[in-house]
């Protein structure tokens, strides 16, 4: 389980969740979005950009701690990934679900809103 917090937040967030038992059956693992906490900023700030931030740090996490799943929860021989965000971490994650099918096989979406996608193209806006 990847954990994406809010705005303006840090993964310190999910502290309480990554020391809970849920741990002993699943690897949990919670993310610095760019330029919170202790992460690096990126070069140009965009919906877009960060966006492809997050998905790359998911394929990396996917190909690192892939073997630490068992059979019981894998899906085709393939271990599971469930993306869980708060706030504007949700967004992103809605947004990772929607435009970037197979990358995680579940997400969890609180305190925060479903975005269609193409919905949010420079910050939030309404669509007509």
């Amino acid at each position: 389980m990847i954990f994406l917090h809010g705005f303006p937040d840090s993964a310190y967030l999910w502290d309480d969740t990554l020391k809970s038992s849920l741990g002993q059956s699943a690897k949990l693992i919670a993310l610095d979005l760019p330029g919170c906490g202790g992460s690096d900023s990126l070069a140009k700030y965009g919906a877009d950009e960060l966006l492809n931030a997050i998905a790359e740090a998911i394929v990396l996490l996917r190909q690192q701690y892939g073997h630490f799943l068992t059979e019981e929860v894998t899906v085709d021989s393939r271990p599971r990934c469930i993306l869980v965000g708060h706030d504007w971490g949700g967004i992103i994650t809605s947004r990772i679900a929607a435009e970037a099918p197979g990358l995680v096989d579940r997400a969890i979406i609180m305190n925060s809103t479903h975005v269609s996608r193409g919905t949010i193209v420079s910050g939030i806006s309404s669509r007509d």
